[in-house]
């Protein structure tokens, strides 16, 4: 091969990986910087900062202990992966006193929660998984980061307006109908 021949096919090899290393580059700033939300729950509300509405997903029924009678039924929002576990009431203003956050928790063992950015003061009620009541903790204070435990291994909560259990007699020893 001659000179002329070799440098014409150098200069050609160089223009191609030029416009090769252009072309990535131009896909690259063109490419969109963001990625797309993931969809946590395309069906029903979410609880975010901007989105408080209240997502009726069942009932449940407290009863007595001792002869069974129905206390109080309330609506639900269900709380059972650990993004809605760990949004919990956050951030929510009101809520009516017919309605309450039940947690679905992994294992049953002691649980512990706190009121960080939780605005409405709560009752807290932990439930054995043979859906008996084994803690309250009435009248959570708001925002408070101090850890508010139950007293024996939970796999349910039960989070409700302050003055909820007061209003129902609801004791330790009920249970939970779901």
């Amino acid at each position: 091969m001659n000179k002329k021949k070799s440098k014409g096919l150098n200069i050609a090899i160089y223009v191609i990986i030029a416009v090769i290393i252009f072309t990535v580059a131009l896909i690259f700033l063109l490419k969109p910087n963001h990625k797309p939300k993931p969809t946590i729950r395309t069906t029903t509300t979410i609880n975010t900062i901007g989105n408080t509405e209240f997502r009726k997903d069942g009932e449940v029924s407290i009863v007595d202990k001792d002869d069974l009678t129905e206390k109080v039924r309330i609506e639900v929002e269900i709380a059972d992966n650990d993004y809605e576990r760990a949004q919990g009431l956050m951030y929510r203003e009101h809520m009516e006193m017919n309605r309450g956050m039940l947690f679905f928790m992994e294992r049953e063992e002691y649980q512990g929660f706190w009121m960080k950015n939780t605005a409405i003061p709560l009752d807290i009620i932990y439930v054995s998984s043979e859906k008996i009541i084994v803690s309250i903790h009435e009248n959570c204070v708001p925002y408070s980061l101090e850890n508010i435990p139950s007293k024996a291994p939970a796999i349910t909560v039960l989070e409700v307006n302050a003055g909820f259990v007061a209003k129902y007699n609801i004791k330790e020893g009920d249970r939970l109908v779901f």
